[in-house]
């Protein structure tokens, strides 16, 4: 796994839901037990922290792929299933708001992550009606992201 620490794109102030989320714990050296690939969606668009999101969460039981805007974002994901999407709130060409919105409205059940720096209590609270699964607060470390990504990686390996 390439290390990125130091590179910093968010910070945790996360939403649960209720309940807790179990700390996935491996070793380096051991393989990843989870079946398949998770393939996630990191939307922002600052070139540098979408390639600095794919770098961080980069594992071999993981595809990363990367949307500049949230337009983008969506034709990818009529292409393909996603079992996370990150992204950031504030973009040109359909924000996070309206990617969430329009996922939502689409049925997208995976996870979704949103990592910005501009978000009101009251973007928040829109967030949350929408069943969004973490709200990070940029900056945060590459180690904060993973941490993330990987609780929610055993959510989706239980179903939940």
């Amino acid at each position: 796994m390439k290390q990125t620490d130091g590179v910093e794109f968010g910070g945790r102030r996360g939403k649960s839901h209720g309940r807790a989320h179990a700390v996935l714990q491996r070793d380096e050296e051991s393989p990843h037990n989870m079946t398949k690939k998770t393939r996630i969606l990191a939307v922002d668009d600052e070139p540098v922290i979408g390639e600095s999101i794919a770098c961080g969460l980069e594992a071999a039981h993981r595809k990363v792929v990367v949307a500049s805007n949230g337009r983008d974002a969506l034709h990818m994901a009529a292409k393909q299933k996603f079992d996370i999407v990150i992204t950031d709130h504030r973009m040109p060409s359909a924000g996070g708001l309206e990617l969430v919105k329009k996922l939502r409205k689409q049925k997208y059940k995976g996870k979704i992550v949103v990592l910005s720096g501009h978000l009101s209590p009251a973007n928040i609270g829109i967030y949350e009606d929408l069943e969004i699964d973490e709200v990070l607060s940029k900056p945060c470390s590459s180690e904060e992201l993973r941490d993330t990504v990987e609780s929610l990686e055993v959510d989706l390996e239980l179903g939940l």
